[in-house]
């Protein structure tokens, strides 16, 4: 690179990667694919599940078992889930925190992810519906 700007020699047309293999390999929620599985990504366990029949499923882990502020885990799974095509829809509220919320289309598949209180705790939740 020079002044900013790339060079025919910097880029390299010897080789080439498949794409699947910059694509990571994550587990996804039963019944939900593909929403990917925080919990099995981050090698956490819930600290609490609850399942309603209007807001889904909801997954909370425990902050303190992750490694990092609340925000960039949440930027990490965002990530996930672009890859995964689900695209940001929005934002909504839960106990008065903001989640951030996703959908795949394709599937009918929505994933909200935020960090808000859960009995006390510091949580990352994932509602998936």
């Amino acid at each position: 690179m020079a002044n900013g700007k790339w060079l025919d020699e910097d880029l390299s047309r010897e080789s080439s990667v498949p794409l699947a293999s910059l694509i990571e390999s994550v587990a996804y929620y039963k019944d939900k694919e593909p929403a990917p599985d925080f919990g099995a990504y981050y090698g956490v366990k819930p600290v609490k599940i609850i399942s309603d029949v209007y807001v889904g499923i909801m997954y909370s882990y425990l902050l303190s078992e992750l490694e990092g502020e609340a925000d960039d885990i949440i930027d990490g799974y965002a990530h996930l889930l672009w890859q995964n095509l689900f695209t940001l829809i929005g934002y909504t509220t839960h106990d008065g925190e903001k989640f951030d919320a996703y959908r795949n289309p394709g599937r009918n598949v929505t994933v909200e992810i935020g960090a808000q209180k859960v009995d006390g705790e510091d949580c990352i939740t994932v509602f998936v519906t």
